[in-house]
C-alpha cells in the first residue's frame, strides 16, 4: 500500500468510528473537511474567473460577492484584474473594490495595480 492510500485509509477508519451523538469530529477528519471545502471555493473561483472570460454579464453579482467574501488576494485581486479587463464592467469594477478594500487582506501591489488606486 503506498503512503497516500495508507493516510486515507486510517482517515476512513476513523471516519467508521466517528460517533454523530458525541459531536467531536476526529482532527483528520476535520482536515480532510476543511480541504474539500477549500477545493470547493476554489472551483467555484474557477467557474467565476470563466464567467468573466466569456463576458456572462448575468453572473457579475455572483462574481462580485465571491470577491468581497473570499477577500483573500489569491481570489480577489485576479477576480479585479479580469473585471477591469472588461471594458462595459471596468467602473463597476472599480467602484466594488474601492468600496470594499478595507476588507481585503493585504497584498504588496503589483505594477499593474495602480488602476483601482485612480
Amino acid at each position: 500500500m503506498t503512503a497516500w492510500e495508507t493516510k486515507y485509509f486510517k482517515l476512513a477508519e476513523e471516519w467508521v468510528k466517528y460517533d454523530h451523538k458525541s459531536h467531536t469530529i476526529p482532527g483528520a477528519l476535520k482536515r480532510l473537511i476543511l480541504h474539500l471545502l477549500k477545493m470547493h471555493v476554489f472551483y467555484r473561483f474557477l467557474f467565476l474567473l470563466l464567467c468573466i472570460k466569456v463576458r456572462w454579464a448575468y453572473k457579475i453579482s455572483s462574481v462580485s460577492d465571491f470577491a468581497i467574501q473570499n477577500y483573500s488576494p489569491n481570489y480577489a485581486c485576479p477576480i479585479f484584474e479580469s473585471l477591469y479587463e472588461w471594458t462595459e464592467m471596468r467602473s463597476a469594477a472599480i467602484e466594488t473594490y474601492k468600496k470594499n478594500k478595507e476588507k481585503m487582506l493585504y497584498m504588496k501591489p503589483r505594477k499593474n495595480w495602480t488602476k483601482f488606486y485612480i
